[in-house]
Order: structure tokens, then C-alpha cells, then sequence
């Protein structure tokens, strides 16, 4: 379930959403509008025609400008100019404005914003244009959606994996079970999951709360 935009204004009250500097035209719908910061890397191995192996770490130059160009075919790495956090109860999903690809500039992110993340997002912008692009800060650069993760435990007993037991009592600060014991088990050949019982795991009242 994404959140529309009173959703999103609530979880801002609340702290859930923390976003700095936050103005109200940025808020969309179901959306909030991120802009481009001022900073950017770009990468060493402009100009050069050598291969790029993906075991070897890149080396950047790093650049603090208003504007920047992006040449043909080229690619480098900005950052918004907004500050997100959000709580452990939320995630979030980033995608380049529409208005900005059809020009022929693809802003690319690791897609997912993971539970509890705090920090500027960095941003891969290809030019995927025939010619060069030319971009400045603050302008209005990709879209930022969020979902609520579900903890939906049955009330009934049920049995679970160690590892995701252990998860859960790992990742939770208010996460509390009663009457517990463990059990391992493995996917069968088919994709069945077979359990195989050192002692039995269950969870007669698990409770869950998390901000």
C-alpha cells in the first residue's frame, strides 16, 4: 500500500518521515518530489577508451557547481538536495521524473530505500542523449513513493525458521515471545519446505511494536 500525500504529511508529523529542507510544492499526490543537490562525482576514466572491471574500485573526482554538464553516453553521480529519514515501520522507492527522461537523461538509484535509512540519495544520471545535457541544481529530479511494512502475525501458534526467529528478536526493539522453542528446516528438491525438528519452535503470543 503507498502512501497519498495526507498519508505522508501525517507520517511528517509524526517523525516516521523526516525530510529537510521540506517545502509544500515538493508533495505530490502520492509523491514527493526530490531536487538535485550541488554536489557530484565524476569519474576518472573520462576521455580514456581502457575496459572497466567491476572487481576494481572507481575512482571520482569530486565537483560542487550550480550546473553541470553531462556529456554523450556519459554518466556521474549527484546527490539530492533534500535530507531523508525514515523509521524502521516504512520504506520508500525512487524513480527519475518523467519530465527529465524524456529528454534523454536516465536517473538511476538502487530503487529501494531500506526500513530506517537517514541520509542525502545519491543518484546515477546517464546521458543517454546524443548530445550534451545540461543540468542545475535544485531542479526538480526524481520521485520518491512510500510503503508500510506489514507485520501481520496470526494470532493462532505457528512455527517459524530459526533464522528468521532470531531476525526478528535481532530487528526488533519491542519485539516480545512467549513460550518459545526452535526448529530448523530445508527446501525439498521440489520447493516444498521440510522441517526438521530439534525442538519445537512456538510462538503462542508474539507481539510487535515498532515506531
Amino acid at each position: 500500500m503507498f502512501l497519498s500525500a495526507i498519508d505522508i504529511l501525517g507520517e511528517i508529523e509524526r517523525g516516521n518521515i523526516v525530510i529537510n529542507p521540506f517545502i509544500r510544492k515538493i508533495l505530490q499526490r502520492g509523491s514527493i518530489d526530490f531536487r538535485l543537490g550541488d554536489e557530484f562525482l565524476i569519474p576518472e576514466y573520462y576521455g580514456s577508451k581502457g575496459v572497466i572491471r567491476l572487481d576494481e574500485k572507481q575512482k571520482y573526482n569530486k565537483k560542487r557547481a550550480g550546473r553541470i554538464i553531462i556529456p554523450p553516453g556519459e554518466f556521474i553521480l549527484g546527490t539530492t538536495l533534500e535530507y531523508l529519514a525514515i523509521s524502521r515501520r516504512l520504506m520508500a522507492f525512487v524513480e527519475g521524473k518523467s519530465g527529465v527522461g524524456r529528454r534523454g537523461l536516465f536517473v538511476h538509484t538502487a530503487g529501494l530505500i531500506n526500513p530506517g535509512f537517514e541520509g542525502n540519495l545519491t543518484l546515477e544520471l546517464v546521458n543517454a542523449n546524443k548530445l550534451p545535457i545540461e543540468l542545475e541544481a535544485e531542479r526538480r529530479i526524481c520521485q520518491i513513493t512510500f510503503t508500510y511494512l506489514i507485520f501481520n502475525f496470526p494470532a493462532r501458534s505457528f512455527s517459524i525458521s530459526t533464522g528468521l526467529f532470531f531476525w526478528i528478536l535481532a530487528n526488533s526493539k519491542h519485539g516480545k515471545a512467549k513460550s518459545a522453542s526452535i526448529f530448523s528446516g530445508g527446501f525439498s528438491t521440489l520447493g516444498f519446505f521440510t522441517p526438521a525438528f530439534s525442538s519445537s519452535l512456538i510462538i503462542s503470543d508474539f507481539t510487535w511494536s515498532m515506531k
